[in-house]
This record gives C-alpha cells, structure tokens and sequence, in this order.
C-alpha cells in the first residue's frame, strides 16, 4: 500500500486496509450479546449469522438443527454465547462519544471502519481448525487463560439414550484449556466407544471488550 491507512491486531494480523477494502467483509457481534442459554434451553441462529459459546469450566456440549436453525444446548449448564455476523459496514456505538477514527464509504455515509466499535467489542482470532482436524480428546488450548475465549459451535451434534451417546464438536474447557471431545459410545452387549474427528469449520477467538 503506498498511501492510506493500515491497522493491525495483536497478532500482526491486518484487520483494515483503506487501499483494498472493496468488497471486504468483517464481523460483528449482535447487539446485546454475549448473552446466556441455560442448558436444555433452546435459541434460533439466524441463517446470517454465526454463533459462538463459551463456559468457565466443565462440558460445552450442543446439537444444531441445521434445518431450523435451532439451537439446543446439552452442557449440563449455563452458558455463554454470541451471534456474530459478516458485513462490510459498521455503524457507530452508543457510549463511545466523538472520539475514535471513521472511515466512510463513497457516498459519505457508510461508515466502513470505526476504532469506536472496535473499542467496545472486537474478535481475535486465535486458531482455526479444519474439517476432521481435531481427534477425540486432543487438546485445543494449553497453559492459557481462557478467560473471554469463545469457540463456533455451529457444528455441534449431541444425542443420547439408554444405549448410545454421540457427541461430535464438544468440548471441555477448564480455567487454562480447551480439550474436543467426539466421540459415539454404545453400552447395548458392553460398552464400545468409537473416536470422531470435529466436523465443519471450528474458530477459537477471544472476546475483547472496553
């Protein structure tokens, strides 16, 4: 880029670059979110969006209709989650005041980046896995806090009866680490479990907030 302006996250990822931002898409989180789902409870993700949970220790187990959009949570507890959503605009966030950087668009009003809103809420992507990545029981995270750390769980599978239990994307998260679990387990004639991989696209990010 010879002229305009670039912003970097911690990572030394770029996140902005004001010399090749046409058609460029970024993520934002839904307005009062993060929010909480007690566990059996239920919630819709919009076919837009994206959704990301967290708990602060024990099991973060899930399954997604991927027809209805409808999302159950099987956690045994509480947990923590947001919907996050691509866009190529960004409005402007209450509470902020006059100070921060915008960039508009063409037209002087669409608001393309703003330092204000970054402020109050941004994603920092710490690793993303890919389709069957992930093996049963492999850590995901070690020796890190994983205070405000959020993992996608739009690939979450969970059932269970009398003589199986599936589970595919969960996970087991402690104060310092992330393990996946997947995994089928039958008890009909002797209990046999067989080890799945994770499904889908799986994003770990931390939550940054002002």
């Amino acid at each position: 880029m010879g002229y305009g302006l670039e912003f970097y996250g911690a990572n030394g990822q770029l996140i902005f670059d004001t010399d090749n931002f046409s058609g460029a898409q970024t993520l934002t989180i839904q307005d009062g979110h993060p929010t909480t789902l007690a566990n059996n409870s239920t919630v819709t993700v919009p076919s837009d969006a994206l959704m990301f949970a967290r708990v602060s220790s024990g099991n973060l187990y899930g399954a997604k209709n991927h027809t209805t959009g409808v999302y159950t949570n099987k956690s045994g507890q509480t947990i923590s989650y947001f919907f996050a959503r691509e866009t190529n605009s960004v409005s402007n966030i209450s509470g902020s005041g006059t100070y921060g950087l915008e960039i508009y668009g063409t037209n002087g009003t669409t608001v393309n980046f703003s330092t204000r809103r970054v402020a109050n809420s941004t994603l920092n992507f710490i690793k993303v896995f890919d389709h069957n990545e992930l093996a049963n029981s492999e850590s995901i995270l070690s020796s890190t806090s994983t205070s405000g750390i959020y993992i996608s769980v739009d690939y979450q599978h969970y059932a269970s009866t009398s003589e199986i239990t599936s589970i595919v994307n969960g996970f087991y998260w402690t104060s310092n680490s992330i393990r996946y679990d997947g995994y089928i387990e039958t008890s009909e004639g002797g209990v046999d479990t067989s080890d799945v991989t994770s499904k889908g696209t799986i994003a770990l990010v931390r939550l940054r907030t002002s």
